[in-house]
């Protein structure tokens, strides 16, 4: 009897300590010491339908991978030696074997990546497609859903760079921003932004709908002296200039995006104000139109944005055009410059002119009493034998100005030949036996002083000045 109690109390105490190692479903008491978890290094697991849908690491475990966390059925499923990995999400994180510091919210987000470390995915598909990529960062449903082993990347909204690959450096920051290619060092922001005419090392800021770009200061561009190389001095200037024709224009933005995004999944979405930007006058130049200029001025203008493709769309920098502006400013005052000089010189011969005139005033005034008019003297002296060579009237001349002459004798050839001062012959006028009359016209000869002389058979008889005042 006694040995049958022994057992029985036996079995109370073993039956009472294997109750104590169960966490009961229907409440624990919260005393000191209850926990819900491991003693050892070893990680925490929970199961849903026998999978593993938690994991709770510490940063010494037992096993390949240490200092995982992952919540959501199937996180972590595959998870070999990768350490320092957060996923919450069902299939988060799913295939990851070796990845490190991978970080992955959502449905499958960074569901097969194998070996990609430091990533962060947050968002539904975001990243899942990825394998090896390292060191990006996505946010928003199904951003980066095709990166296998691109790397360096931010993608910011939902399917933003979507068909980013293997692309590295690129930032996407939008709705449905992304280029329609595998890109390389590509940047977009705004909602749409990219498309097949995207290219590599380039930046992109608002879709085709935006009217207005603000900012406080104006872009600042490199220009130090020490990264410049190949300097030449070789804009043209008005040659180039002259060639351009500024016009106003309407933008047709539905033809714009069947241009740009045909290669591109775009939502169908518009708004009141999507199509409003075809309602601005716009000035400008026409793309094609300052390529030809540049080729006939011979000029290798970086102002242009040609595209590669013959189904492209052109595009225009205009803050380029302001070298060729600034050259053909010089230009002008390189010209103005020599009309001022001309200018200054002309005010000088016309005040010689002047001082002249008035010592010919006070000459004839000296002489009129010896002085014979031209002009009222309707016969010439035909008594004299000897050729006569008149001084045109008026002179000076502020008009027109007649020039008489007799010649009695006989000859073979006989000319009024009018020279500037330098001794260029400017008129030739043919003289007749007898009295001649030559009138030289008010616009025949500019401001100056000029000779003109009476040539009979190749000899001259007589030459007097002749001063234009006009």
């Amino acid at each position: 009897m006694k040995q049958i109690l022994t057992s029985a109390i036996l079995v109370l105490c073993v039956s009472m300590n294997t109750q104590a190692q169960y966490w009961q479903t229907n409440g624990n008491a919260g005393t000191p010491g209850n926990f819900l978890g491991t003693t050892n290094s070893w990680p925490l697991f929970l199961k849903v339908n026998n999978f593993n849908s938690g994991r709770i690491e510490s940063d010494g475990s037992t096993i390949n991978a240490y200092a995982n966390t992952g919540y959501g059925y199937r996180s972590l499923a595959s998870l070999g030696g990768g350490s320092n990995n957060t996923a919450s999400g069902a299939y988060s994180l799913f295939s990851n074997i070796t990845g490190m510091y991978n970080v992955a919210t959502g449905f499958y987000a960074l569901g097969t990546n194998g070996g990609g470390g430091f990533n962060t995915a947050v968002g539904t598909y975001c990243m899942y497609q990825n394998t090896s990529g390292g060191n990006n960062t996505a946010i928003g449903e199904a951003s980066m859903p095709n990166n296998t082993t691109g790397g360096n990347n931010v993608a910011v909204g939902k399917a933003a760079l979507l068909d980013n690959i293997s692309g590295l450096y690129n930032t996407g920051i939008g709705y449905f921003t992304y280029p329609s290619y595998n890109s390389y060092n590509w940047t977009g922001i705004g909602s749409t932004v990219g498309g097949s005419y995207s290219v590599d090392n380039s930046v992109e800021i608002g879709n085709t709908s935006v009217s207005r770009i603000w900012g406080q200061v104006a872009m600042t561009t490199f220009s130090d002296r020490r990264i410049k190389e190949n300097i030449k001095e070789n804009v043209p200037g008005l040659d180039f200039i002259n060639k351009l024709r500024p016009v106003t224009y309407n933008l047709n933005i539905h033809t714009q995006n069947a241009m740009l995004y045909k290669n591109k999944e775009m939502p169908q979405q518009d708004w009141d104000s999507k199509y409003d930007i075809e309602k601005m006058s716009m000035s400008g130049f026409i793309a094609q139109e300052v390529e030809k200029a540049a080729q006939e001025a011979g000029y290798d203008f970086s102002g242009i944005d040609k595209p590669s493709t013959a189904d492209g769309i052109y595009g225009l920098r205009y803050s380029e055009f302001v070298m060729p502006l600034v050259k053909s400013v010089q230009e002008l005052s390189a010209k103005n410059k020599t009309l001022q000089q001309q200018n200054e010189e002309l005010k000088a011969q016309y005040n010689e002119l002047k001082n002249i005139v008035t010592e010919m005033q006070q000459s004839l005034s000296q002489c009129c009493s010896n002085y014979q008019n031209p002009k009222t003297s309707a016969i010439l002296d035909i008594t004299n034998q000897n050729p006569v060579l008149e001084q045109n009237f008026p002179n000076p001349s502020n008009g027109s100005s007649v020039i008489r002459c007799n010649v009695p004798g006989a000859f073979n050839n006989a000319v009024i030949k009018v020279f500037s001062m330098e001794g260029a012959t400017l008129m030739t006028f043919p003289v007749q036996q007898g009295s001649n009359s030559f009138t030289i016209s008010g616009d025949a000869l500019a401001i100056g002083i000029y000779n003109y002389s009476l040539i009979i058979d190749g000899k001259v008889t007589d030459s007097k000045k002749m001063v234009i005042i006009k």
